[in-house]
């Protein structure tokens, strides 16, 4: 099935039912199910990824749908004057990137989902809809819905189901890049470990940023909605490996002066610690009036940490830390014999872009960038080449 998608632009023109029948009318399009968080990222430099987990009240996570929208290298960094952003509204969220505007909304009990106003039927278990052309003259189209497994457990991230399933590891084109220091962040986990490891070959081609107006059915004329009242200040946590012998846990937040990092916490122990195991890696975390707290699973370990609300002591593993007004900890000896230690905090610049860039706050201090040793080599070719890149992205060479 392909539908056509319509030439409505306005959020109000999505949401009507132009035709629709009646017992479509009744659907009740929104959020995902009860209990389910919907947002978006970057996934490589072709497609932007819209999802939405549900998590039960042991933190499982279980993906209910993800919409893989693909357009030509560097789509979303189209220079657009009418701004870019990401969403809900109204019970839709939407992706406003590169001139561009897409739409999504999911009836988890029907398993219909409407994207760009037209219904789209989940049959079968069916969980990713694939939808491509987004800034095409055509317009985008949706050209396949299917079934991977949507089990991601407590530590496991979508990155990691992309790169387990050959048929969305194949729609991302890895290889179709955009040009010089741009393609980092599109290039994301799944991307360059599938083309360090091999399960991506071949050479890489290289385009740059798409210019001029979108004018196919989707294109943006107004921007996204200016917020009726000031936004107010919202929180995130999130871990990542960053080196070969360092993963890195962090808090942020952002407001209306812009990105903040509040707590950056490095994690060191022996080389390629953190890749060890089957378990993979990842984070999940949350905020109290105490504070917040963040949980860290690598190469076997269970990283515990916290930051009071006054932002002046951390916890790690139960033992507080004094912080006075430094934003890094230091932590070494992660998986020796002996336990992890804190060897030592510091102060570094927190001003960020958006609060998953941290690596921009190592790459301004010397002692960071030296803690990373990024010049350890791992005795496995294939992850040391995800080593490679993956230090090339943190600390930019």
């Amino acid at each position: 099935m392909t539908p056509r998608l319509p030439a409505s632009i306005a959020l109000a023109a999505l949401l009507a039912s132009t035709g629709a029948p009646a017992a479509a009318q009744r659907r009740s399009f929104g959020g995902g199910s009860s209990g389910s968080t919907a947002g978006s990222a970057t996934m490589s430099p072709s497609v932007v990824g819209s999802y939405f987990v549900k998590r039960d009240a042991n933190d499982v996570g279980t993906l209910d749908l993800l919409v893989l929208w693909r357009g030509s290298p560097g789509w979303f960094m189209r220079r657009n004057a009418f701004g870019s952003g990401s969403g809900s509204n109204g019970g839709v969220h939407y992706v406003r990137q590169g001139g561009v505007h897409l739409t999504l909304a999911f009836d988890a009990a029907a398993r219909i989902a409407r994207v760009l106003g037209e219904d789209v039927p989940l049959p079968n278990g069916a969980n990713v809809i694939l939808v491509d052309d987004v800034d095409g003259p055509s317009g985008p189209r949706v050209v396949k819905t299917l079934k991977v497994n949507g089990a991601l457990g407590s530590n496991r991230v979508l990155n990691y189901l992309i790169l387990e399933t050959p048929e969305l590891l194949d729609y991302m084109r890895c290889l179709s890049q955009i040009a010089g220091m741009q393609n980092g962040g599109p290039m994301n986990y799944a991307c360059s470990s599938a083309i360090a490891t091999g399960r991506i070959s071949g050479t890489p081609t290289v385009t740059p940023i798409p210019e001029g107006p979108v004018t196919n059915r989707a294109a943006d004329l107004t921007g996204p909605p200016a917020p009726s009242a000031p936004a107010g200040p919202s929180q995130s946590s999130s871990s990542r490996v960053v080196s070969p012998v360092v993963a890195g846990s962090w808090f942020a937040h952002q407001d209306a002066t812009g990105s903040t990092l509040d707590l950056l916490v490095l994690w060191r122990g022996s080389p390629g610690w953190h890749m060890k195991g089957t378990g993979g890696g990842g984070s999940a975390g949350g905020s109290s009036m105490t504070g917040q707290r963040l949980t860290a699973r690598y190469g076997g370990l269970v990283l515990n940490l916290m930051l009071d609300a006054s932002g002046t002591v951390a916890q790690i593993e139960g033992k507080d830390v004094p912080l006075n007004d430094h934003n890094v900890v230091l932590v070494d000896d992660v998986d020796a014999p002996t336990g992890l230690r804190v060897i030592k905090t510091l102060r570094v610049d927190p001003t960020l872009p958006d609060t998953r860039s941290v690596h921009l706050a190592i790459r301004r201090s010397p002692e960071l960038v030296s803690f990373l040793r990024c010049d350890v080599k791992l005795p496995d070719p294939r992850l040391q080449a995800t080593m490679d890149i993956i230090c090339a992205q943190v600390i930019g060479r």
